[in-house]
């Protein structure tokens, strides 16, 4: 599978400076999920980029439907489904 912005691995979400970032929430009218760095953000205090950064990230669901599309893979909601659900889906399907 293809990672896409702002994912590194199926399970973290950076920013594009590798602070990690967890789910704010889904913004309907834009069509977004929205990210932010998780307290503490260490790497914040000293990026080059700091003065710039807005510190919210948004991302489209249509960019990538497995990791972004109704709930964020990088969720504890998320983890949550899969690690219930999944274990009956796949039997059905074979």
């Amino acid at each position: 599978m293809k990672l896409a912005a702002p994912f590194v691995s199926e399970t973290e979400a950076t920013c594009p400076q590798g602070q990690s970032l967890h789910w704010l929430g889904y913004e309907v009218t834009e069509d977004r999920h929205w990210f932010g760095p998780m307290p503490p953000a260490e790497l914040c205090a000293i990026c080059w980029q700091a003065s710039d950064c807005p510190r919210q990230f948004a991302y489209a669901p249509a960019a990538h439907e497995t990791l972004l599309g109704w709930l964020p893979l990088n969720t504890l909601a998320a983890r949550r489904l899969l690690q219930q659900v999944r274990p009956w889906i796949e039997p059905a399907r074979s």
